[in-house]
């Protein structure tokens, strides 16, 4: 983590385990989660907190924790704002510095509506992501490496979901960006994609 080293504490392990900071230190104390204590705050190492993750007497909790968070955002039909429910599996990506990434951006950036949750355990590092749109998309957006951009690859995974909502009887898309450059949302969404222009989302900070 780039504020604390290669050291994780528990705020990121309350974060992305959803478990609470008294059950995490539940597990330091009865030994299942090792680590050190470096002035006065625990410090876990990557490898500590894979086994503690992998550790069968918390896998199960954390797994519900992850299966909750899905659960409830699709059966909640009393959202007063836009909301996101994103899963992320990232076959091939290297689990410690995925999880460095979510962890130090949410912990450290002008993120207040979102909900994280990571798995490093399966075959491929998971991340969900749930919450306000725009701080959901600003985020995983900031995780797309620059040499990836302008591929086309957006536009075809548009495609893919554009094919899977016709089939599924759906009339239109509604599709919100966190993107500030509105020249180039321009012309990706409505000159390549076809869209219509709807609406502007503005704000002011005070």
């Amino acid at each position: 983590m780039e504020d604390t080293g290669n050291y994780y504490l528990i705020n990121h392990l309350v974060l992305f385990t959803g478990l609470s900071d008294r059950t995490i230190r539940n597990y330091i104390a009865s030994g299942i989660l090792q680590g050190e204590k470096i002035n006065g705050l625990w410090h876990f190492t990557p490898e500590q907190v894979n086994c503690y993750i992998s550790n069968p007497a918390v896998r199960p909790s954390i797994l519900a924790k992850n299966n909750a968070a899905v659960y409830d955002f699709l059966m909640d039909s009393r959202k007063t704002a836009c909301e996101t429910c994103m899963i992320l599996d990232l076959p091939g990506k290297s689990r410690k510095e995925v999880a460095e990434y979510f962890c130090y951006h949410i912990s450290n950036e002008d993120y207040r509506n979102i909900h994280f949750s990571f798995d490093g355990v399966a075959n491929a590092p998971r991340i969900i992501l749930k919450g306000d749109t725009a701080e959901v998309l600003r985020l995983v957006n900031g995780y797309v490496r620059p040499e990836l951009r302008s591929q086309g690859i957006g536009k075809a995974l548009y495609d893919c979901a554009e094919a899977a909502v016709k089939a599924d009887g759906m009339e239109f898309i509604l599709l919100s960006t966190p993107s500030k450059d509105h020249r180039r949302i321009l012309h990706f969404y409505i000159d390549e994609l076809g869209m219509e222009f709807w609406s502007a989302r503005l704000y002011k900070r005070l």
